[in-house]
Formats: C-alpha cells, structure tokens, sequence
C-alpha cells in the first residue's frame, strides 16, 4: 500500500482491520516516516557487484 501511493488515512484503516488494533496517527506518521527513510536507503545504494537477470515476453494464442 506504501509503494502504490495509498494515503495514509487508508493505511491506517486497512492495518487496524488485518491486525485488530487500533493505531494512533501518530504512530502510523512515524511508520511512514521509518518508510520513507528505508525506501530511500534502498532506492539510492550503490550495488557493489553485478547481477543477473532475465527478461522474458510471449504471446499465447489458440
């Protein structure tokens, strides 16, 4: 829900239904904040090595 964009209203919603808990918005503002931080960590590491990968595109018809 993070990645797609989903406000954070509706990420608050939707975990206090899938965890039976209710959670403060400050609570979900700091879990969004810690996200915010780990997505840009990832999304601006330098990777080391090479890595492999593999593309694949079909067509399927009867």
């Amino acid at each position: 829900m993070y990645i797609q964009g989903v406000s954070t209203r509706k990420v608050k919603a939707i975990t206090e239904e899938l965890c039976g808990y209710k959670f403060s918005a400050s609570a979900m503002s700091g879990v969004v904040t810690q996200l915010d931080e780990q997505l840009t960590q990832f999304a601006t590491r330098h990777l080391e090595e090479g890595f492999a990968y593999l593309i694949l595109d079909a067509r399927y018809g009867l």
